[in-house]
Formats: structure tokens, C-alpha cells, sequence
């Protein structure tokens, strides 16, 4: 289990800075597409994708949200009692969707997809985020 504690911890402390270190090691190691992942910062709010430095500078200055300790949206497996299990991409699959549509290409390469629990609430945010984008394209 990753140790989380320190998301809590004041921006300029030790342990936070360490923490966002573990957290980036972690979601581009598990969710990167293009060496870019959803930037959870308090500002972007998992809506806009970004490189390292991007995403490191914007946690050390804005903030990492509080709630997010299963980091799901960057490859961190879900696993809940009761729930029933879903079949979907991962969510940080749409990710592709988005930059495929960025760079002009219709019909990204998506990876099978895998069973994973989420909350319909999270999905249904998601959603609503996605559309909202190509809309305004």
C-alpha cells in the first residue's frame, strides 16, 4: 500500500514534496499516454493533461486535492466491498481519446478494456467533463 499521508501536509513541507514525487513516479508509471497524465491540481481538476514539470510545478504551487487517495484516474486498481464491478476503459484512457482528438486523429489505438469498480457519481463527472470538451471543439 502507498503511503498517502502526507497529501494533507502544507505545500511547502518536506513530506508533501516528497509525496508529490512518489505520486508522479506512480501515474507515469502506470497511466501516461504520450508522457502526459490528467493534472489533478486543485486548478485543472483532472480536466487538463500535462507533462512532469507541468503537473509537478502545478501540485507544488496550487495544491493536490485532498480526497483523491485512490488514485484511479492514474492507474491505481479500485477495490471496494459491495460494489458491483463495471467493464470500462481505464479512466485515464480517455486521456487518449483527448489527445488523439488534439492532434487530429479520429481513431486513437485504445487498449482492451479492463473491469475496474467506480462509483457512478465519478463516472458520471467524467462524462459530463468529456462531452463538455468535444462540444467546444
Amino acid at each position: 500500500m502507498i503511503d498517502k499521508s502526507w497529501i494533507d501536509n502544507p505545500i511547502e513541507s518536506n513530506e508533501f514534496k516528497n509525496g508529490v514525487v512518489q505520486f508522479l513516479d506512480f501515474a507515469f508509471s502506470n497511466a501516461a499516454i504520450k508522457g502526459r497524465i490528467l493534472c489533478p491540481c486543485i486548478t485543472c481538476n483532472f480536466r487538463s493533461l500535462g507533462n512532469r514539470a507541468e503537473v509537478t510545478n502545478h501540485l507544488l504551487q496550487k495544491g493536490f486535492p485532498s480526497k483523491y487517495t485512490s488514485w484511479y484516474m492514474h492507474g491505481e486498481k479500485l477495490v471496494q466491498a459491495n460494489v458491483k464491478s463495471v467493464t470500462l476503459l481505464p479512466l485515464h484512457l480517455l486521456a487518449t481519446i483527448r489527445i488523439a482528438f488534439e492532434e487530429g486523429h479520429p481513431t486513437p489505438n485504445l487498449v482492451p478494456s479492463v473491469t475496474i469498480v467506480i462509483g457512478l457519481d465519478i463516472l458520471s463527472t467524467v462524462a459530463r467533463s468529456y462531452m463538455a470538451d468535444l462540444h467546444a471543439r
